[in-house]
């Protein structure tokens, strides 16, 4: 229609008569656009996705295997951009869905696994052998079995925040579990959607596992879905400076308990000593009353300490290091 509209203007001596320009340079400017399909994410942002989704396919491998004890591989597919509608009809009637918060974005996002994947595993789960595994319908499915599937989804989500952690913290929410395509009502169907496929090799069957990221939901992210920030955030530089690397180590390290001691000095006794020793008796050791005690960590001499008291208890004061006492040994 646009172009046609053109050749009018041509023919009646419009813009495109005044340029001068030939039939072949409009050739070669115009291209055709399809306005059901729109471009919503560029190319850097659909590679940037592309590389978080690669990360995030080795994570689920890791996590499929681990649970069902076999070799189970995820291998991705393909990334397309299609409206939310397209991608639900591109699914089985009946398939394993986990609609998910993407706090703390708005909207939502989709983690979908057909059900011939989702039973394989869930038959490992309960000490089958993965490989004949019952499929049912959407009404047949047990409420253990329902259970089981909400535990692959919560992994799946876990495995999609842990991918995701260079671009936007995602916080860790429970999927919506649906069995059937059309009890998806979280998502407009008209929602141009980044929609990411894999294959799943498993009990030499081959299944789908498949991602969908509508564009209201990425849109806060969007200037940052660039492989210049995906991998300056991966740098070890970034991690020494920023909080995307060590925050997440020191977190759970910080809550690590150690035995901590102060020894108070030593001596070495005969066992016929020890044996003789009663109430009241004086042990000398090789610790001058003046001198500071050593304060030990795993069994790691590392500081100099003063003893006191702190309230009602016992305590150390630090008033230096032990020399050459080396690393810290956690």
């Amino acid at each position: 229609m646009l172009l046609a509209s053109m050749g009018d203007a041509d023919v009646l001596g419009g813009p495109r008569a005044v340029r001068g320009a030939s039939d072949a340079t409009t050739a070669d400017v115009a291209r055709p656009y399809d306005f059901r399909y729109p471009d919503k994410f560029s190319r850097d942002q659909i590679r940037t996705v592309q590389a978080i989704h690669d990360t995030f396919g080795r994570l689920v491998s890791n996590t499929f295997g681990a649970q069902a004890r076999a070799n189970i591989t995820v291998q991705f597919s393909s990334i397309d951009q299609m409206p939310f509608s397209e991608y639900i009809q591109r699914l089985d009637e009946q398939t394993c869905i986990f609609v998910v918060s993407a706090e703390p974005l708005s909207g939502h996002y989709v983690i979908e696994m057909d059900m011939t994947a989702a039973m394989h595993i869930l038959d490992r789960l309960q000490g089958g052998s993965g490989r004949r595994p019952r499929i049912p319908d959407g009404k047949e499915v047990t409420d253990i079995e329902r259970a089981l599937m909400a535990s692959v989804g919560r992994w799946l989500v876990r495995d999609f925040i842990q991918a995701w952690r260079e671009i936007v913290r995602f916080q860790a929410t429970e999927g919506d579990l649906q069995l059937q395509t059309y009890e998806i009502r979280q998502i407009l169907g008209s929602e141009v959607s980044l929609a990411i496929v894999y294959d799943v090799h498993l009990f030499d069957q081959v299944a789908r596992l498949s991602v969908a990221l509508p564009g209201s939901t990425l849109e806060p992210i969007m200037s940052r879905l660039s492989a210049t920030v995906l991998f300056s955030a991966a740098s070890p530089r970034s991690k020494r400076h920023g909080d995307n690397g060590w925050t997440e180590i020191a977190d759970p390290m910080g809550k690590v308990s150690l035995p901590v001691s102060v020894n108070l000095g030593r001596a070495i006794l005969t066992m016929a000593d020890i044996a003789d020793l009663r109430v009241g008796d004086v042990i000398v050791t090789d610790q001058d009353v003046h001198a500071a005690l050593e304060l030990a960590v795993s069994d790691e001499a590392l500081f100099n300490v003063r003893p006191g008291r702190l309230g009602s208890r016992m305590a150390a004061q630090v008033v230096g290091i032990v020399p050459n006492a080396g690393p810290l040994p956690f």
